[in-house]
């Protein structure tokens, strides 16, 4: 192979890896930005609010008696 096509192959393949690492660096923010709370629609939200009501539930049915 000349040089002109080791060059070309090498460009490719920083190409294909830059694009590979802002698909990847684009799909880790958007996990992220889910785990921090934002006023109600993230899924760490979500947790906080199903981690409220469960605790709720608990302290009702230790008033009823029927979970000690």
């Amino acid at each position: 192979m000349e040089t002109q096509a080791w060059l070309a192959v090498g460009v490719g393949v920083m190409a294909v890896m830059s694009g590979f690492y802002g698909g990847l660096k684009w799909l880790v923010k958007t996990i992220l930005l889910e785990l921090r709370p934002n006023g109600g629609q993230s899924l760490r939200d979500e947790v906080d609010r199903q981690s409220r009501r469960l605790d709720m539930l608990y302290v009702l049915l230790q008033k009823d008696g029927s979970f000690d």
